[in-house]
């Protein structure tokens, strides 16, 4: 994600783009399986959504807001700066920074909505990995936050704790147990690199 440095106009440019295709972006989310060093791996769809030529087209035509036309001469400066300028390594630099964006705001997500205890499930799964875990390391953590947080936890049962770890792809089942994902590794580490205290629920 850092390994190509680019200044806070492209990363803002970044986000206007996946607020426009917004929907597309969230459907790649939920079909996204892993995260690794070749980029996000998706689970197949019968028909799989692609954004239309069209879509680009009022994309490109339908925003000239003068701090948009700032930050695009911007990127143009940068990017003539380091010999990029209509070169198809522009369009992977600037999908990389777009691939970084999606990934850190992925995980601010899961951040802001994940507890204390899901995460200290993680980073046991983390320390067995490739291991798989018995299912039942796992439920000492709800059991134990549980346990200390009794009116906290008095209307999230271990299914709903455990059901949000496999949606948010956390988390996968092998036949020998539950083992951590490429996702929730990333996540750690993310967690680290920021300097993060939370999570700020039990």
């Amino acid at each position: 994600m850092g390994s190509f440095a680019w200044p806070i106009a492209i990363v803002a440019l970044g986000v206007l783009f996946m607020w426009i295709f917004r929907v597309q972006i969230g459907r790649l989310l939920d079909r996204t399986k892993s995260i690794g060093r070749g980029g996000l791996h998706a689970y197949d769809e019968g028909q799989q959504a692609t954004i239309k030529p069209d879509a680009i087209a009022q994309f490109l035509e339908g925003y000239h807001s003068p701090l948009l036309l700032e930050l695009e001469a911007d990127i143009d400066e940068e990017a003539t700066k380091r010999g990029l300028i209509n070169s198809p390594d522009l369009i992977k630099a600037l999908r990389k920074s777009l691939a970084g964006v999606v990934i850190s705001l992925e995980f601010e997500r899961t951040e802001n909505t994940i507890f204390a205890s899901q995460v200290a499930a993680l980073v046991h799964l983390n320390g067995r990995a490739p291991t798989p875990s018995p299912l039942a390391d796992v439920e000492r953590f709800y059991s134990s936050a549980a346990e200390q947080y009794a009116k906290f936890y008095e209307k999230v049962d271990f299914g709903r704790w455990y059901g949000y770890l496999k949606a948010r792809g956390l988390i996968r089942e092998d036949p020998g147990g539950v083992t951590i994902t490429v996702r929730a590794r990333e996540y750690l580490k993310w967690r680290v690199d920021e300097g993060r205290s939370g999570p700020h629920y039990f």
